[in-house]
């Protein structure tokens, strides 16, 4: 009789689901911390190689309807970091910075790779008309 007995009760559910969510939050929380801390070394590794497209408009580049309030990398950050600055270079496609709004600077859907492509060949357009003149 010399140690108390500690009976275990069952969990319920209630508890059990504050706790999930608890734990979900944490691991959402860290992996966000690490996402920031990723794409912070990406911007330090990467940005520099990047030049602004269409500096004198004010709206998004992809929606044409907001207001531009984002710069977007394309080729992504990501991308580069994957696959390297060289395979970008072999291929002759530029590291560019167009102005867009924020649901479409963060729309990294299907059309992720169209719209990067649809970006180089605008791009290239716009080079051709300046050498022309």
């Amino acid at each position: 009789m010399g140690s108390a007995e500690v009976m275990e009760r069952p969990i319920t559910l209630q508890e059990w689901l504050g706790i999930v969510v608890m734990t979900k939050q944490t691991y959402l929380h860290s992996q966000k911390r690490q996402w920031d801390r990723t794409r912070q070394l990406r911007l330090k590794a990467y940005h520099h190689l990047y030049r602004l497209f269409r500096v004198d408009q004010e709206i998004c580049y992809y929606c044409t309807k907001s207001k531009a309030n984002t710069l977007d990398h394309c080729p992504s950050l990501l991308r580069v970091a994957l696959l390297g600055v060289e395979y970008f270079r072999r291929r002759g496609i530029s590291f560019i910075l167009v102005p867009a709004c924020m649901p479409c600077n963060n729309d990294v859907g299907g059309g992720f790779y169209r719209r990067g492509h649809f970006v180089q060949l605008d791009y290239r357009r716009f080079l051709k008309g300046r050498s022309k003149s």
